[in-house]
């Protein structure tokens, strides 16, 4: 995803219509079934004959493409293009309704799935228009197409701490959430026990909407699915204290704080964490950490991480 914000540098479906059923074959009677000859027999007894059983497939199957012309703004919306779109953003999870016309909700839907395979921040620069040989169109009607999930409660190592609704995401963005969660339970938790897990607050509203406060548009990028907040870790026994922590506060966690970015940077799918903390950052630097030029220091993120996922 682009931004203006400088990174720390370092140096060294729709299925596939069933085919009709066809007419059962005739039973092979006993005497037409071939087997192969038995092994030779060992001591006057005969080895049990193997049979190699069916292997299964490789890949899952291609849904099969159902487009006829583009769909989308400024498309031909054929009703049965747009039907099929509709079908399919349904069938990812996308609460869109399913009429054959392209309205102002499927449009939305269409750009929220283009922003979140195109790894677009800005949902006003998605693709709005897909087609039959479109690489969007293409992506839409893929087998491991991404899904639109709900972030779930909690997990080994993390809780969703949200309380505005933005608790959806793709089920890519929720698969980094779950592995993060798992590798700070594994390497942490372990070792303190009083370590709480990872919080996990903003990711996007069902919609893809933002709210609007002060006048300003707040979590303008929080809308496609792959970015979340992550809060602070506060010090063991300041969890029940009300409110959150600032990198600057004494009851922040830096440990913690830095067990969860290694949780998080050390995962493909993460392609960067906005934060405030230059200790942190000169301490993957001391310990040549692969993945410390994904760090991106920015003043307003004193309080919680910015995570960006790339979406395969």
């Amino acid at each position: 995803m682009t931004s203006s914000i400088q990174p720390v540098t370092t140096s060294p479906v729709t299925p596939t219509t069933p085919a009709a059923p066809t007419t059962d074959a005739a039973p092979v009677g006993a005497s037409s079934l071939v087997l192969p000859d038995p092994p030779p027999a060992t001591n006057g007894v005969s080895a049990p004959l193997e049979l190699t059983p069916p292997q299964p497939s490789a890949a899952p199957l291609q849904p099969a493409m159902p487009l006829v012309g583009t769909v989308g703004a400024g498309g031909r919306n054929r009703t049965d293009d747009v039907k099929a779109v509709q079908q399919r953003l349904r069938e990812l999870g996308f609460p869109v309704g399913v009429d054959g016309r392209m309205g102002p909700q499927t449009q939305n839907f269409l750009r929220i799935f283009a922003a979140a395979v195109e790894n677009q921040e800005d949902l006003d620069k998605a693709s709005a228009r897909l087609g039959p040989t479109t690489a969007l169109g293409k992506r839409l009607f893929a087998a491991d197409a991404p899904r639109w999930v709900e972030v779930p409660p909690s997990g080994v190592g993390f809780l969703r701490v949200d309380t505005d609704g933005y608790r959806w995401a793709t089920d890519q963005t929720v698969a980094v959430i779950e592995a993060a969660g798992r590798h700070f339970a594994e390497h942490y938790q372990s070792l303190h026990p009083d370590a709480f897990p990872l919080k996990i607050n903003d990711v996007s509203k069902k919609d893809g909407s933002v709210l609007g406060r002060n006048s300003r548009t707040e979590h303008a990028s929080h809308r496609c699915g792959t970015d979340i907040d992550i809060s602070l870790p506060k010090k063991p026994g300041s969890e029940k204290m009300e409110g959150g922590t600032r990198t600057n506060w004494e009851n922040y966690d830096r440990e913690a704080a830095y067990a969860i970015i290694v949780a998080l940077a050390s995962q493909d799918a993460v392609d960067r964490i906005i934060m405030y903390d230059a200790a942190i950052v000169a301490r993957a630097r001391r310990e040549e950490q692969p993945w410390v030029g994904k760090l991106v220091q920015d003043s307003k993120h004193r309080s919680h991480f910015h995570v960006d996922v790339t979406v395969d």
